[in-house]
């Protein structure tokens, strides 16, 4: 018997009731019992007693009455009941049976149900991922507005409620219908299974799929459930976060300059192959080393201090000149600057780029030699030089210049261009000023012949000849030039023109791919050049004017000034070519034949006196690549220039040329049978300014900035180069292109 029953009754046709059994607690007042013989219709609530005795009438005229097979609620004390009707037809005078169950545990399951229904339902409308439920038989069970927004499926089509009908739209739309629907089909076939994949859209979309059965209460499978969620926006992001880190790490793997991570503690995390290289240290032993102790002991603490200040934010980049100090004890002078990553976080990383600056301290102490010397010289020929800085209106003189134009030096109080105009002739006032005022606005330099009138009224007549320098934004910011005595020897002229011819070769603006290097490399062309320019013209004089009056003192002086101005100049325009490699060529880049290039280089050579009879041998076939041509042509005419320069002057040079494969691109080397470079060299050989002293004998005028430009070409066109060799052994050169 059925648990919901509480009572069972028989009742006649005239409404009489024949039989009773169990409770009747869900009679409405205080009948509690349900005597044989009594009007079953009294008993009954009140809005149900008409529509019985209707239904009690067609028992008695022996028809079918409505109420057969239904049920009713009773609300009694709170309690919901359901009575159900049955007549059996069969008996001549029918009986009306009457089972009472109590539905109150259904119809509180049966809201409760229709209320998480609902709830569910209206989550998944608002939901902004795309939600179909398909039954085992393939139906839709329930889809919601973003499932058809989604894939672009009418109402009419998803309200058919197939869906093969749906997978004949979507299918159109998936980049690997195939692949995407079998793996569907996979998930029907372990339906218990919980899935998670993406779907490419031919549109360029990228949809997240999640799968997962749908359990009735007793763990049956009512259906499977689907949603979509579109993350193209995401994908797009992630590719172009990673695109965006893969460049900064091959920026920092390729730079030519120290790059060192450190923590807030100034402890090294991570360097690139340039740290390990210049600092020569290990990279294991690097990490994990406090950035300090990488320093000599006398700047250990401002260095501490720079790190404090830019991990606290009060600078958003620390900069300053600092000792390296090498495992062997060697000592490398450093420009570093601090960068915080994060400034906001003092947690936070800081980098630290380092540029070698050892090299340009000693150029920079050589200029300093040969500034001393061409005081010397402006003494013995009467030269005077000068420097005009144009923003201050305030004048640099050499000490000849005072005594050409006959005033005290005064360290506090520097010469202005009044203090210049006033020592000149009235007469000349005028011409000279208007040269000088032209020179800036004609971007030319000035020659002009004035006089001088001295303190004691006296009068000197002077030749004077300037130039303008500009910054990188073609904006003159100084005046450079000298003064030369000629009240005796007019001869001077000739010499003065070819200075004035020398000044007029103005210093080009000097680019970096680094503003780093753009403002060292404008620095040394400011401080050095022109100077430089000066000693060689004043050296001319002089051993054009003064010769017979030198004595052997003299002359060695002479000599070290041309022998440093050639030696400075091939350094400044090797500096100028190393740091236009790769500014603006990247564009003008296409592809360029090697073999048929480094031919016509080897056949251009072989009917030059330089070549000294070489033997050059291209082993193996060279690539066609994408490069620039003429730093091509420049990369392989200095690795053969250099390998038959550095060739012992009674050994024929024998250069080999091969090439071999590698992943993404190619390996070239050059062999030589030179001098070779001893192993303690071997590091620094890439260096600027690198010089050997066996190349020194070989080549005395070399720059030391030859291999350093063949490895910045081949940096610029995203390869790596290397060597191989031994002292008396020769020298292999490899480098990789892809």
């Amino acid at each position: 018997m059925d648990a919901s029953v509480i009572s069972k009754f028989s009742i006649d046709t005239q409404g009489i009731v024949r039989s009773a059994s169990g409770s009747f607690d869900w009679l409405p007042g205080s009948e509690r019992d349900v005597p044989v013989g009594t009007s079953f219709i009294d008993l009954l609530p009140s809005h149900l007693q008409p529509a019985f005795s209707l239904g009690i009438g067609q028992l008695d005229r022996g028809e079918r009455p409505w109420f057969d097979q239904q049920s009713f609620t009773v609300d009694t004390d709170g309690s919901d009941v359901a009575l159900q009707f049955h007549v059996p037809w069969t008996s001549a005078k029918p009986i009306l049976e009457c089972t009472v169950r109590d539905t109150s545990a259904d119809l509180i399951d049966n809201r409760d149900r229709v209320f998480r229904a609902a709830l569910l339902s209206a989550q998944h409308h608002v939901s902004m991922d795309g939600i179909v439920i398909v039954s085992p038989e393939s139906e839709i069970l329930f889809w919601n507005e973003r499932y058809a927004t989604i894939w672009g499926i009418p109402r009419e089509v998803m309200e058919r409620r197939s869906i093969q009908a749906v997978r004949a739209v979507t299918s159109q739309m998936v980049v690997d219908p195939d692949g995407v629907f079998l793996e569907g089909f996979q998930t029907y076939d372990h339906s218990r299974d919980i899935a998670e994949d993406e779907l490419l859209l031919r549109d360029g979309r990228v949809l997240l799929r999640h799968s997962a059965p749908v359990l009735d209460k007793d763990n049956s499978i009512l259906g499977r459930f689907w949603s979509y969620r579109d993350i193209t926006e995401l994908r797009n992001f992630q590719h172009a976060a990673e695109k965006q880190y893969a460049r900064l790490t091959a920026l920092v793997h390729n730079n030519q300059d120290i790059v060192i991570s450190i923590d807030r503690h100034g402890v090294i995390e991570s360097v690139n192959p340039a740290t390990v290289e210049i600092l020569e240290y290990p990279e294991n032993e690097l990490r994990g080393k406090l950035i300090t102790s990488l320093i000599a002991e006398e700047d250990q603490q401002l260095l501490q201090d720079q790190i404090d200040s830019a991990r606290h934010g009060q600078v958003t980049a620390e900069e300053g000149e600092f000792t390296a100090i090498q495992p062997d004890g060697e000592r490398v002078e450093m420009r570093i600057k601090l960068i915080p990553i994060d400034s906001a976080d003092e947690d936070g990383d800081i980098w630290v780029v380092a540029s070698d600056i050892t090299e340009a301290k000693h150029a920079a102490t050589e200029a300093r030699a040969a500034q001393l010397a061409l005081e010397r010289a402006q003494q013995l020929t009467n030269l005077g030089s000068f420097e005009w800085d144009l923003s201050t209106n305030q004048l640099l003189w050499s000490p000849e210049m005072y005594r050409l134009l006959d005033r005290e030096e005064d360290p506090q109080n520097p010469p202005t261009v009044d203090d210049f105009m006033s020592a000149v002739h009235p007469e000349d006032r005028e011409q000279l000023g208007m040269a000088i005022e032209a020179a800036p606005k004609s971007n030319s330099t000035y020659d002009i012949d004035f006089r001088i009138v001295l303190r004691d009224g006296s009068v000197r007549m002077v030749r004077g000849a300037g130039e303008v320098v500009r910054d990188h934004e073609d904006t003159p910011i100084a005046m450079v030039g000298a003064v030369l005595d000629i009240s005796e020897h007019r001869r001077h002229e000739e010499a003065l023109q070819q200075l004035v011819d020398l000044l007029e070769e103005k210093t080009a603006a000097l680019e970096h791919t680094t503003a780093e290097q753009e403002s060292f490399i404008y620095s040394v062309s400011h401080d050095l050049r022109s100077p430089l320019i000066s000693i060689q013209g004043i050296a001319e004089i002089i051993q054009t004017d003064y010769e017979a009056h030198l004595d052997d003192t003299g002359r060695a002086y002479l000599e070290r000034i041309h022998a440093n101005v050639r030696r400075m100049q091939a350094m400044l325009t090797g500096l100028l070519e190393l740091s236009r490699i790769g500014r603006t060529e990247k564009g003008s880049r296409h592809a360029v034949d090697l073999h048929k290039l480094v031919s016509e280089i080897v056949d251009e050579l072989s009917g030059t006196s330089s070549a000294r009879d070489a033997k050059i041998e291209i082993v193996d076939q060279l690539p066609v690549v994408q490069a620039h041509y003429s730093r091509m042509s420049q990369l392989f005419m200095n690795l053969l220039d250099n390998a038959i320069k550095y060739t012992p002057r009674n050994r024929t040079p024998d250069i080999v040329i091969s090439c071999e494969t590698e992943d993404n691109g190619w390996k070239i080397s050059v062999k030589d049978n030179g001098i070779g470079i001893p192993a303690e060299y071997q590091s620094s050989a890439v260096g600027m300014f690198s010089r050997l002293p066996g190349g020194q004998r070989l080549n005395p005028n070399g720059s030391g900035l030859g291999l350093a430009i063949v490895s910045r070409i081949v940096t610029t066109h995203g390869g790596r180069l290397w060597l191989e060799s031994g002292e008396g052994e020769g020298t292999r050169i490899s480098f990789t292109l892809s």
